[in-house]
């Protein structure tokens, strides 16, 4: 299953969004999940556990 999700602007609201990546690697931890945002909060994802491919 591959999972695209439109990141927030922001990098505190990325920061907040980790738990949604958490809560979908514990339910599909087969899935791939992708995350279009502006640079800076992507900078920020690849700073992060690796729950997503920036």
């Amino acid at each position: 299953m591959k999972i695209l999700i439109v990141g927030p602007s922001w990098v505190g609201d990325m920061v907040m969004a980790q738990t949604l990546f958490q809560c979908l690697r514990q339910r599909h931890p087969q899935c791939e999940i992708d995350v279009l945002a502006p640079s800076g909060a992507g900078r920020f994802l690849s700073a992060c556990p690796k729950y997503v491919r920036p």
